[in-house]
């Protein structure tokens, strides 16, 4: 090795004369210091590593990764590898500050190869001779699309581009991922904080702010790179912004999400979301924030669902609607708010089996209030739950109810009920309805207030604080 060593001298010099021969040792105040030309030769001959146009390490299967480089490359020299490298992915030189010095990667047939940690390894040569041999980048990919509420509809829902509403990301995944014979039956799309707002209707085309596709799970809260995800200081919030949604009714109610099918399983996640349903239009009219009917059954968790308002409530007003559904409805917070009616979980007639836990249900603010209704051959499983009673202080009568049975045997367990009695006319922690409404089991539970903790209208027996016996 070549070695030029350059001694700076000082003012002063101590010389000092040592046995084993001659020593000069200099005080050096202006940094004495050794330069290796071999070695700077080889860092000059180093071409700077490229910059890549992924803001973090988090890629969609069919994102296209652009590398920019200082300088124009000779295009002949291009060599990939590494885990999406081997994948032999399309390729395309453009100009951006110099010729060929920016490579557009294009995502292979069958798109990247899901997973964390998936490599793309780089090697090539500048025009100045400078080389840049195995370079490496590391990414997490995942199958699905991306929304972020200032996105564009003109993207196609990659990191990088992502589409601006929730509805156009389910539906390009599931033409990019679903719907094609390639094997994947799953995807999933993550949707940035911000605001999605769409005026549903169910007349006289069905309109909804998300209509959830079999496959397909949502995931709210990510920040706008897609990287991390907190679902409190990235609030992804859905509302239903219609003011007069007609033609609505019980058993068909105006809707910001929407399930349909009983394609759609548990292994279907709705995760991370804040949803406020519609307010007050005509007489009538029944707004939910999400519906689950013909028997689909998702998994809903981590979802808030807020009422609109004392003063923008419409006249029926639902948290959760289910229609032979055995959803899973989990880790959830449920306050509706009406003018008449608000239901937290109202179910319609249809043998099902949902279950209801660690979550927060409250009956909501109207005239007559329930948090969970249940009917014929609905027998859920309502365990670890938040139990509280709605509110209404007008001089109406009213009613205000945890659970609401007739016809269907539930397993009620765990829960600690909270009933706000003054509000009320008739206030039950368990209302049973007719004979047929025997719960499978009632164990467990806490009653938190001096009222009627259950009612059995048929055979007239109520329970409360005062003759409650542990052997009943």
């Amino acid at each position: 090795m070549v070695r030029r060593i350059i001694i700076k001298i000082g003012t002063i010099c101590l010389f000092t004369v040592l046995t084993a021969g001659l020593l000069t040792v200099c005080e050096n105040p202006l940094d004495a210091y050794i330069e290796d030309d071999e070695q700077k030769a080889q860092e000059a001959d180093i071409l700077a590593a490229p910059s890549k146009n992924i803001p973090g390490d988090v890629i969609t299967g069919h994102e296209e990764i652009v590398l920019t480089f200082e300088e124009t490359i000779d295009t002949t020299s291009l060599s990939l590898g590494g885990d999406l490298g081997n994948t032999k992915p399309g390729t395309e030189w453009k100009p951006t500050a110099y010729e060929n010095d920016t490579l557009h990667i294009l995502y292979p047939t069958g798109f990247w190869p899901a997973g964390s940690g998936k490599t793309l390894t780089i090697s090539c040569t500048g025009i100045s001779g400078k080389i840049l041999t195995d370079y490496s980048f590391t990414f997490d990919v995942f199958y699905g699309t991306c929304v972020d509420d200032d996105g564009a509809p003109t993207n196609n829902g990659s990191v990088t581009k992502p589409y601006d509403t929730i509805q156009a990301g389910i539906d390009a995944a599931v033409t990019l991922y679903v719907t094609p014979d390639n094997g994947i039956n799953a995807a999933e799309v993550r949707v940035a904080g911000g605001t999605y707002s769409v005026a549903c209707a169910v007349s006289p085309t069905p309109v909804y702010v998300v209509n959830i596709k079999e496959g397909i799970s949502l995931y709210g809260g990510y920040a706008v790179d897609f990287t991390s995800r907190n679902t409190i200081t990235n609030t992804s919030t859905i509302i239903d912004s219609s003011t007069n949604a007609t033609n609505s009714n019980t058993s068909n109610p105006v809707r910001a999400v929407n399930f349909d099918g009983s394609a759609i399983t548990e292994m279907t996640k709705f995760d991370g979301f804040t949803i406020t349903p519609g307010e007050q239009g005509a007489d009538g009219n029944v707004h939910c924030s999400i519906a689950l009917i013909n028997g689909a059954s998702p998994t809903i968790y981590d979802v808030s669902i807020t009422g609109r308002g004392i003063g923008e409530r419409s006249n029926f007003t639902v948290g959760i609607f289910l229609s032979s559904s055995s959803a899973v409805i989990w880790n959830c917070s449920i306050h509706p708010t009406a003018t008449d009616y608000s239901y937290a979980v109202y179910t319609i007639n249809g043998a099902s089996t949902p279950t209801i836990k660690e979550s927060t249900i409250n009956g909501g603010e109207a005239d007559y209030t329930v948090c969970i209704r249940l009917v014929t051959g609905v027998d859920a499983i309502i365990t670890d739950n938040e139990i509280i009673g709605g509110k209404w202080d007008t001089t109406l009568p009213g009613v205000g109810w945890g659970i609401y049975l007739s016809n269907c045997s539930p397993t009620i367990t765990d829960n600690h009920f909270t009933i706000n009695s003054i509000y009320h006319d008739a206030t039950y922690a368990i209302y049973e309805s007719n004979d047929d409404s025997d719960p499978a089991s009632v164990r467990r539970n806490d009653f938190d207030y001096d009222g009627n903790w259950y009612k059995d209208e048929s055979a007239g027996s109520i329970i409360t604080s005062d003759n409650y016996d542990t052997d009943t």
